[in-house]
């Protein structure tokens, strides 16, 4: 039986393999991160929409890009994003996320 390619492009087709499984799996942890599910909320808390005045949060509310979550004073949050991140929001928080693809997202 004859042997196909050498050891050095054997290691080159598994390392070119394990980059694209990795470069696939953070794609896709990226797009788990585009929005988060009001899970909790205890008193004054409130959804700040980019195009509208400031409503009250509820239960399963979706948090999408532009939106913010502000807890006020003696309240408290908490966001759970699809991977099931917890991300618990203190009394006076704002939470707000800018997601953009390159970096997964910032959150202040």
């Amino acid at each position: 039986m004859k042997k196909i390619g050498t050891p050095h492009t054997k290691f080159i087709a598994t390392a070119s393999a394990f980059a694209w499984t990795i470069a696939m799996a953070n794609s896709a942890n990226a797009a788990q991160l585009e929005e988060a599910r009001v899970t909790q909320v205890v008193n004054d808390v409130k959804l700040l929409l980019e195009q509208a005045a400031p409503r009250p949060a509820a239960v399963s509310d979706l948090v999408r890009r532009g939106t913010a979550v502000r807890a006020g004073t003696q309240s408290r949050s908490e966001l759970t994003f699809a991977d099931l991140t917890i991300t618990p929001l203190g009394a006076n928080t704002i939470f707000s996320c800018k997601w953009r693809r390159k970096y997964r997202g910032e959150c202040y």
